[in-house]
């Protein structure tokens, strides 16, 4: 189910992909198909409800899990004597000793042989028969426990930040300055426990850079910001692949931006309206800005198609126009090219083309767990680390005295690499008999 959320995450189009615009666009063509995809909370998936009650579900799994492995772990730790025969370990070798033995003496070389192995004695006792047990890389056997506690610690990290994300995005106009309140974000989205998103500081726009190769793609976008943190403001500046971070907010470049045109409408009575109007980019530079959307205190809408350079095609401001068309009730009141400082004349209304900006998407995003997840994957590596080089080894041996000699029975186990193990349990065979002699 985590796996079909997943696939609906990249499928459907989600809030902190895709630009306001766009969910604007599919709200007027697609109305009813848009308010489903936002009762469901489809274009949010990984800060919706039922998201989160999933990875719950795998939180609660990881735990069984961990408090079951770790039950298993102490229990492994802790020494087991068996029979040593054939049955009881593949690798098995009974080894004679002929001739008077010194039991003690036969012990501490043993000993002395399997020390020099990196093994170390985990039980030991000289009644006849002797037993003696030994381990190797015992750690090796709280690997699966380890391992499946960075899991969960990753797993309910990502919980907590995903229940507690707060993610704001604005288009801030070239000069101005976002205050930071909660109330005045473009778009928003936020988790099942995150209260209203205030940065607590404020961010202005001081200028904006695009920078394009020759094909006409996007080379750069730059923004040179000014935080302004109480009585402290510092100068930053944001790149796509380089964010910036104060007070545990981490800010984005958006790869959305495009130009703000301003336009003052004047009636015969009252006072002038200015209104902001962000035109998206296009992907090439011959085709215009274009936006459509009515102006506020009056019934006008206006289909707008700027033009940065009305001499040749470019993205770079130079000699700019609007192709205005303005209804009212769906009558044409206007219609014609309008230059900057022009004003075009709605009956006795006059509607005026006074600036051009440009402006640049900015994400916020405070995350918190993040420092958790890492460290959840510090134990996810170190319990790998146990489980691939640090191999459970053990060593049973029996001593069994006879009338002219000794007989010690050795049998091996190894939970990897058994191949491997097979030539060092010969070679430990080899010196136990040289040192025995």
């Amino acid at each position: 189910m985590v796996a079909v959320s997943c696939i609906i995450g990249i499928t459907v189009p989600q809030v902190a992909e895709k630009g306001p615009r766009f969910f604007e666009t599919w709200k007027a063509e697609n109305p009813s198909l848009y308010v489903a995809v936002n009762l469901l909370q489809l274009n949010r998936v990984y800060t919706s409800i039922w998201f989160l009650a999933l990875t719950s579900i795998i939180a609660v799994s990881l735990s069984l899990t961990v408090w079951d492995q770790g039950a298993a772990a102490l229990r492994t730790l802790r020494y087991r004597k068996r029979p040593v025969s054939p049955d009881g370990f593949k690798n098995f070798k009974e080894l004679i000793v002929s001739g008077p033995i010194d039991l003690t003496r036969t012990v501490e070389t043993v000993k002395a042989v399997l020390k020099a192995k990196g093994f170390r004695v985990s039980h030991e006792d000289i009644n006849e028969p002797a037993s003696l047990i030994f381990n190797k890389n015992s750690g090796g056997k709280l690997g699966g426990f380890i391992l499946h506690t960075g899991f969960l610690c990753v797993v309910l990290a990502g919980l907590y930040s995903l229940a507690c994300h707060q993610r704001g995005f604005i288009q801030l106009i070239g000069t101005d300055t976002f205050s930071g309140k909660n109330a005045d974000w473009l778009t928003s989205d936020h988790g099942l426990l995150a209260k209203d998103f205030d940065l607590g500081f404020k961010v202005h726009l001081k200028r904006f850079v695009p920078d394009y190769w020759e094909n006409d793609r996007v080379k750069s976008l730059k923004s040179e910001l000014i935080i302004k943190d109480h009585k402290v403001e510092k100068n930053v500046i944001l790149g796509v692949n380089s964010p910036v971070r104060h007070r545990g907010v981490t800010i984005y470049q958006s790869t959305h931006y495009g130009y703000t045109v301003t336009f003052v409408l004047t009636r015969p009575t009252g006072e002038p309206v200015v209104t902001h109007f962000s035109l998206d980019a296009p992907s090439w530079k011959d085709r215009p800005f274009v936006g459509k959307t009515d102006f506020p205190t009056a019934d006008y809408v206006l289909d707008m198609k700027f033009h940065p350079n009305l001499k040749e095609p470019s993205f770079f401001l130079a000699f700019p126009g609007v192709d205005l068309t303005v209804t009212e009730k769906e009558n044409v009141m206007f219609k014609g090219r309008v230059l900057f400082n022009q004003r075009a004349w709605i009956g006795d209304d006059a509607l005026q083309f006074t600036g051009v900006h440009y402006w640049s998407g900015i994400a916020f995003v405070k995350n918190s767990g993040t420092s958790l997840i890492y460290f959840g994957f510090m134990i996810i590596s170190f319990g790998a680390f146990l489980i691939y080089f640090l191999i459970p080894r053990e060593i049973h041996i029996q001593i069994e005295r006879q009338e002219d000699g000794a007989i010690l029975k050795v049998g091996g186990r190894s939970r990897k690499y058994q191949a491997l193990f097979a030539d060092e349990f010969e070679k430990i065979c080899q010196d136990i008999m040289a040192g025995s002699r």
